[in-house]
Parts: structure tokens; C-alpha cells; sequence
């Protein structure tokens, strides 16, 4: 209900909330870019150790995974704190990869928002509807925004798997020979990070 019915004032005001959304837009990006990763600084931490329920284990199983296979040991033996076994997949520990050697693969999901947020913005061929978007997301889905403050990696597979599937379109219906092995591999890659993605290799086919 709270949904339909931003959506129904945003359809309402749209010229309005378009306009002032052009107008300022540099400095509404920068306090949303502020305040996200404000609010992953703060609760990030208190959410993982527990203080704010029992904690996520999704980004600590990548850290382990990660390190478990550096070491030359089989990455789905081990267990999180939580007792939770490794279900990522090669695919999601690989990409995670450098920002578990930053310090914490949670880092992903800033890095992956932005991405989502730029990537919106050349389909959508506007800044304003991108950041509108965005910011629906951001507000409207408590789903959404515990993944984002727990470090999970749903935020993470799902942008990057959508990044890959549309630069494989555009790849594939170019010239470009290197750009269409390129992206062949990373969506391949992409697609190796959950079981649940090799559903949408039907889909695939049938747009290419």
C-alpha cells in the first residue's frame, strides 16, 4: 500500500518532482552518497556483531571461502560463526575477490550500487528517473535495506548479473570480437555465483 501509493504521488507530482530533481541533482547524489555509506559505517558493524538480532553470516561466508581457498584448502568445509555452511559459489567468491583483500566483502554492495546506479542511467537515458529509482529502492524495501546494512550478497548478485547480461547484449550485436569473449566470460563467471542463475539461461537465449 505505502508503494502504490509513492508511486501514485510520484505520477501526480512527476513534473514537478522531475524539475527540482534536475535542478538539484548533483547535490541530492551527494547526500545520498553520504548518507549510504553513513549509514553502512554505523549499522554495518552493530548488525554483524549481533547487537541489532543475531547477525548475518552471507558476507562472512565469503571471507571464508575466500581465504580457505587462497590456502589451498576446499572452501565448503568450513562453517561461518553462526554454523552456517559456504553456499557461494567460485563465481561470487571470485568477484568478491578484491574487496575481501580491501578487508571485508560487504565493501561490494557500495561498490555495486553505484554501478546499478550508473547503469540506469545510460538505459534509462536519465540522471533523474536513475536516482528516482534508486532512491524508491532504498526507501520503499526493508528487504533491500537489511541486505544492504547486514553486508549480504544478494545486492551484489543481483546488480552485477544484470550489469553482465546487458553488456552482453550490446556486445553481442557489435564488431567487436574481443568485447564479445569478454563479456562471455564475465557472465559466465557472473552466472556461477548461485545455483539460481542458470534459470535465466533460457531467458538468455532466447533474447540473443
Amino acid at each position: 500500500m505505502i508503494v502504490t501509493l509513492a508511486l501514485s504521488l510520484l505520477l501526480k507530482f512527476k513534473t514537478k518532482i522531475f524539475s527540482f530533481v534536475a535542478r538539484f541533482y548533483f547535490a541530492i547524489l551527494t547526500v545520498v552518497i553520504v548518507f549510504g555509506i553513513t549509514v553502512f559505517w554505523i549499522l554495518y558493524p552493530l548488525e554483524t556483531s549481533g547487537f541489532l538480532g543475531r547477525g548475518s553470516d552471507r558476507d562472512e561466508a565469503l571471507n571464508i571461502a575466500f581465504w580457505e581457498f587462497i590456502q589451498g584448502r576446499y572452501p565448503y568445509f568450513a562453517t561461518t560463526h553462526l554454523g552456517g555452511k559456504i553456499t557461494p559459489l567460485l563465481g561470487s567468491i571470485l568477484i568478491a575477490s578484491p574487496f575481501i583483500l580491501l578487508g571485508n566483502s560487504a565493501y561490494r554492495n557500495l561498490f555495486w550500487l553505484g554501478i546499478f546506479l550508473l547503469l540506469k542511467s545510460i538505459y534509462l537515458e536519465s540522471f533523474v528517473s536513475a536516482i528516482l529509482m534508486f532512491m524508491f529502492l532504498s526507501i520503499l524495501s526493508p528487504a533491500f535495506q537489511y541486505e544492504y546494512i547486514s553486508g549480504g550478497d544478494l545486492i551484489a548478485n543481483s546488480i552485477y548479473v544484470l550489469v553482465v547480461i546487458f553488456l552482453q547484449t550490446k556486445a553481442l550485436f557489435s564488431n567487436s570480437m574481443i568485447a564479445k569473449i569478454a563479456t562471455s566470460l564475465f557472465t559466465g563467471i557472473a552466472l556461477a555465483s548461485r545455483s539460481n542463475f542458470l534459470t535465466l539461461l533460457p531467458l538468455m537465449l532466447i533474447l540473443f
